[in-house]
């Protein structure tokens, strides 16, 4: 009964971020008591759904901006570069270059507040959002910090000076596994692509092997039940150096309840009902622990893992193990797609190969942390592991697919509880249709059969910068690739993108011209991703590909030095629709097209410079008359981009305008018609 109002909880805390799943799996549960417990039904109803609509109105509830500039609070995050400070019931982002500031240093900050800006690019890591479910809204801007208490406890500075001693090669290795502190280099990067960050970053996993050690030699000099608090309390003082890693917290919150259950009632409390009094005690604490991914993944795999393991036992081991691996492996496909937008059909065989590996690299690290120098071993370990990751790296068989909607997330969960249960009764029949269906929806959602029947023109959200995918079926074309200087656009923007429309090569890159905002992301997306073709010259235009005819209008480039003045003028049609991208090219070209052309079909134009006016003349656009005007350009970029007199001009010709910065990728698709 407390598990089921812990999951009516999560639902209705989750109703503002997900009402799809929040509603549906509130209806199955409410009218599964209905047809299955029809005395005790009504009474119980009217308590769930209180609670429900309770916990739906509470994930509504958003503070209002402070009309003040002083702020006095407690650091309750601490990171490199930011901290989050919570004064009373209001938490903040505060951006700090070099951060010295500890959780627990209590601050007072003079600063202008504002709403924090999101990245806008496609596929990135939506800071905004993972700061809006930590529950901060708003930014400190321009902050002047004074330290009214400073904690005692520098655990930056401890963790920075124990990093120091180690040798460069291992040293990324060892920050995510002891402080789930990922930095990207080589090994990291091969690890990624295995898709086994999770051994990196699950520091529960190793926080549990660091418990069984301490419990395991301290049982040899006192009773079991003393040196499981002597476990607890090693594990409680390390936590401070992850605070605060859910992980480590859910762990530990367990392993008290487990502890409390076992030595002083009895073990009256069942499993699911400890998964609850811990999920409770969080969202006590902070309820918007509930929208983090640690939170739903952590409770959410402890609950299937815990089903399964009843729905295994009565089979023989061989099959168990067996029936366990296919499992917890269809278990986290969706996952997969979440993270990495492709399935990875070694991945979870090669976590359970290395995880050994993982845990001992792990216990070095630990032992050398707490003062017993290991290092050597440890590092021998750690070029063990990068060698092996380095070669598996070439063998790695992966499926690119989108991250699952909430309808197919629940069809697909739904499938896999029946499934499960079937498993369970051992009615033979019915779990040989259900197994089917599983593989059927995987296949379906997977296989690019969309992408072979589809023909599409997406305008890429690359913040300040263009870059434009154009797709007949299978055939793929990339006009620019963006390029940032503070992330890599290829890495984090355009493969996860094409990952998730199924894409895995591209036929031809074209870039307009050298401006790095144009083309500072090939070299990143060429080393990471396939790329059969390249050219950049006019020469080589027009060019034909899969019935596609791509016309270059600026013919003028040789004459000029600037390369703007050189930037590629592309024209192309596709299903019934002309489109022309324009690049930077300034209004001096405009001219000389229009003087050489007396026609150029256009009906959706990208416009020029990010709608700079050095582009974009009302004479230019009279003369196309398209119909749309697409805009790429960085949120609140430093150029002012669009500027208003291109707006004007677009307006005045009534010219749709649609523009990245406001709208994300901008996707016009078309299916059958190529």
């Amino acid at each position: 009964m407390l598990f089921l109002f812990f999951i009516i909880t999560i639902l209705g805390l989750s109703f503002s971020y997900n009402y799809v799943i929040s509603i549906v799996l509130f209806t199955l549960i409410f009218l599964f008591f209905i047809f299955t417990k029809r005395k005790a039904a009504i009474k119980f109803l009217i308590v769930v759904t209180f609670l429900y609509a309770a916990t739906s109105a509470l994930s509504f509830y958003r503070v209002g901006p402070p009309d003040k500039n002083d702020f006095h609070g407690i650091v309750i995050e601490a990171k490199d570069n930011y901290f989050l400070l919570q004064e009373r019931l209001n938490r903040y982002y505060v951006y700090d270059k070099d951060s010295k500031y500890e959780v627990g240093d209590v601050l007072s900050i003079t600063a202008n507040v504002s709403n924090i800006d999101s990245s806008g690019i496609e596929s990135a890591f939506d800071f905004k959002d993972y700061l809006n479910k930590k529950g901060v809204i708003f930014s400190l801007s321009s902050p002047f910090i004074k330290v009214d208490f400073s904690s005692p406890l520098r655990v930056k500075e401890m963790k920075r000076n124990f990093l120091e001693k180690l040798p460069t090669s291992s040293r990324s290795i060892i920050k995510a596994i002891l402080f789930s502190s990922i930095e990207e280099d080589e090994t990291v990067s091969n690890i990624s692509s295995l898709h086994l960050t999770r051994l990196l970053s699950s520091a529960g996993i190793y926080i549990a092997l660091f418990y069984k050690i301490i419990v395991s030699l301290f049982s040899i000099f006192m009773k079991r039940k003393y040196a499981e608090v002597v476990g607890l309390v090693f594990v409680s003082i390390y936590n401070i150096f992850l605070f605060p890693k859910f992980a480590i917290l859910r762990f530990l919150s367990m392993k008290i309840i487990s502890y409390i259950n076992s030595n002083f009632l009895n073990n009256k409390i069942g499993y699911l009902s400890r998964v609850a009094i811990s999920g409770f005690s969080f969202i006590l604490i902070d309820y918007h622990l509930t929208y983090q991914i640690g939170f739903i993944l952590g409770y959410s795999f402890s609950i299937f893992n815990y089903f399964i393991s009843i729905t295994l036992s009565p089979y023989k081991k061989k099959k168990r193990l067996l029936l366990r691996y296919l499992l917890l492996f269809l278990f986290t496909i969706p996952i997969e797609l979440y993270f990495y937008h492709e399935i990875s059909l070694l991945g979870y065989l090669l976590a359970i190969i290395l995880t050994p590996l993982f845990m001992l690299i792990a216990l070095m690290g630990f032992i050398s942390f707490i003062g017993i120098p290991l290092i050597p071993i440890m590092n021998n370990l750690v070029k063990i592991l990068s060698r092996l990751t380095y070669y598996l790296s070439y063998i790695n068989w992966t499926i690119y697919g989108p991250p699952y909607s909430s309808i197919l997330l629940v069809m697909y969960y739904g499938i896999y509880i029946l499934f499960l249960y079937n498993l369970e009764i051992k009615f033979i029949p019915i779990r040989k249709i259900l197994f089917i269906s599983q593989i059927f929806f995987i296949c379906f959602t997977l296989l690019p059969l969309d992408t072979l029947l589809s023909s599409e023109v997406s305008f890429i959200s690359v913040g300040q910068g263009d870059s434009t995918l154009i797709r007949k079926g299978s055939t793929t074309v990339l006009i620019d690739t963006g390029g940032l200087s503070y992330i890599d656009i290829a890495k984090e923007s355009l493969i996860p993108y094409l990952k998730k429309k199924k894409i895995y090569d591209i036929d031809l890159v074209i870039t307009t011209h050298d401006d790095y905002d144009h083309v500072g992301a090939l070299t990143s997306l060429e080393e990471n991703f396939r790329v059969k073709k390249y050219i950049k010259d006019y020469q080589y235009f027009p060019i034909t590909i899969n019935g596609i005819k791509f016309t270059n209008y600026n013919v003028y480039g040789n004459e000029y030095t600037e390369e703007n003045d050189k930037s590629l003028v592309i024209g192309f049609n596709l299903f019934s629709t002309s489109f022309l991208i324009m690049g930077d090219a300034p209004t001096a070209i405009e001219k000389r097209i229009m003087n050489d052309h007396k026609n150029i079909p256009c009906d959706i134009l990208k416009v020029g410079h990010h709608g700079s006016n050095t582009s974009s003349s009302e004479a230019f656009v009279k003369y196309l008359s398209p119909k749309t005007a697409i805009i790429s350009c960085g949120i609140n970029n430093k150029f002012k981009h669009p500027h208003k007199e291109v707006l004007n001009v677009l307006k005045r010709n009534k010219v749709e305008i649609r523009r990245t910065d406001l709208e994300g990728t901008i996707t016009y698709l078309s299916y059958f018609a190529f």
